[in-house]
Formats: structure tokens, C-alpha cells, sequence
């Protein structure tokens, strides 16, 4: 942790991760957009986006992997399986397996 002027963090503030999952979808990049700055960081909150190719989160080794890698304060869960506009208007609707 850095100790630096105005702004910026010390290194006895307590730092909150937030993980993200579903970061590479719609709304998850819609968030990384309004967090990137660096304001966040200032404040001590981190944010952790994640998508499917770090971790199958219907696989629960790896969620757990993943929480212990990250240790988050708070979850905003998107992750979801997802087929776009056209997939959902031309195939029919299967609600196998979501997140």
C-alpha cells in the first residue's frame, strides 16, 4: 500500500474489493466504464471483473478458488448464460442451466 499526498490512499486504509461477475458481458462493462479512473482506488475500493475464462462458476472448486484468490467485501453477481437478441428470437427458450 501506498502512502502519497491528497488523494490517494494510505496505507492504513482499509481496502473493500467488489467482484463483478458477468465483467465481460453488457452490464458488467457498462460498470468497468464508470469505475475506471482510478476515483475507486483513491477511496480504497477495488474492482475485481470477471468473466467465464477465469473461473466456471457452476463449478464450485473454482467459485471457491476464486473467493479465496479475491476475498471480496461485496459480490454484484451478472454472470448468466446468455444467447443474444437474435439466438433468443430464433431458437426456443431452454432454461437448462443459468448462474
Amino acid at each position: 500500500p501506498l502512502e502519497k499526498g491528497k488523494g490517494a490512499w494510505r496505507s492504513n486504509m482499509i481496502m473493500l474489493t467488489v467482484l463483478v461477475t458477468g465483467g465481460s458481458g453488457l452490464v458488467g462493462k457498462a460498470i468497468e466504464r464508470k469505475v475506471q479512473g482510478g476515483r475507486f482506488l483513491e477511496m480504497g475500493i477495488q474492482f475485481v471483473f470477471l468473466s467465464s475464462k477465469e473461473a466456471d462458476l457452476r463449478n464450485i472448486t473454482e467459485t471457491r478458488q476464486i473467493f479465496e484468490q479475491y476475498n471480496p467485501t461485496y459480490v454484484i453477481h451478472l454472470a448468466a448464460r446468455v444467447g443474444g437478441l437474435y439466438k433468443n428470437l430464433v431458437s426456443k427458450v431452454r432454461r437448462r442451466s443459468n448462474i
